[in-house]
Parts: structure tokens; C-alpha cells; sequence
């Protein structure tokens, strides 16, 4: 019987640790966060925007001052349609989404005369729950 307690504890906490590191994939905002180099991106989806958040290293954010950022978005055809980020907030970069239905977009930053950019695919799910609501 105590054996039984004992493994079925350590299944609990093998599962909360489990579920703390999936959380951990995920940014700050809930968004999708990548790895670039030295910096971390995260990307939060919405119907009708998307949200870009530029960190270093440790996932601390990097004020946008004097950042400056595009989002590409790619379509099913190759078509593709570049759009400005403009700066939300003090760490934070916005553009609204002209039309949701991408492939994928890319992310490109501008920090300091350094380039970096990562690519994400679309999550058509996200949008559709955005856009019920």
C-alpha cells in the first residue's frame, strides 16, 4: 500500500513538472516564442492583428525604442504582402492582418543596425476563435 502512494506520488509531481515545462514553450503574452541568434520572438495571433514581442536571451523583454520591424506574410500562391510593425506599448510591435488566410509570415527586426528574422506558420485555428468572440 505505501508503495502504491509512494509511485503515485511521484506520477503526480512528474506530471506537474511536465505541465510547467509545456507552459514554459509558450511566451510571455501566450504567444509562439522562437529562437533567433541571441534574441527570442514571441508572435500572438488574433483575426484581425498580430502581436510581436522581441526579448533577449533570458526571455527579458528589449524596449522597441528605435526598433523597427515588417511582418511578411506569404500566401497559398506565393504571393506575398509586406506589412510595417509599429511599436506597442514599450516592448511590444503591432500590424493588423489584411487578410488572415497566409501560409506562413516572417518576422523581421531591425535592432540596431542588427537584422534577425524567424518564420511562423499560420494557426487558422486561433483566428477562427478570435473572430467568433
Amino acid at each position: 500500500m505505501r508503495t502504491t502512494l509512494i509511485i503515485a506520488f511521484i506520477i503526480l509531481v512528474s506530471n506537474i513538472n511536465a505541465q510547467d515545462t509545456i507552459k514554459n514553450v509558450g511566451g510571455p503574452h501566450g504567444g509562439i516564442l522562437k529562437s533567433v541568434e541571441s534574441y527570442k520572438i514571441e508572435m500572438l495571433i488574433t483575426y484581425n492583428r498580430i502581436y510581436a514581442y522581441l526579448y533577449n536571451k533570458n526571455v527579458e523583454p528589449i524596449r522597441n525604442k528605435n526598433i523597427t520591424g515588417e511582418v511578411v506574410f506569404v500566401y497559398e500562391d506565393n504571393a506575398s504582402l509586406n506589412i510595417k510593425l509599429n511599436p506597442y506599448e514599450n516592448d511590444g510591435f503591432i500590424a493588423d492582418v489584411a487578410n488572415p488566410n497566409y501560409s506562413y509570415c516572417t518576422v523581421n527586426f531591425n535592432i540596431y543596425g542588427k537584422m534577425i528574422t524567424t518564420k511562423f506558420e499560420n494557426q487558422p485555428e486561433l483566428a477562427k476563435k478570435e473572430k467568433k468572440k
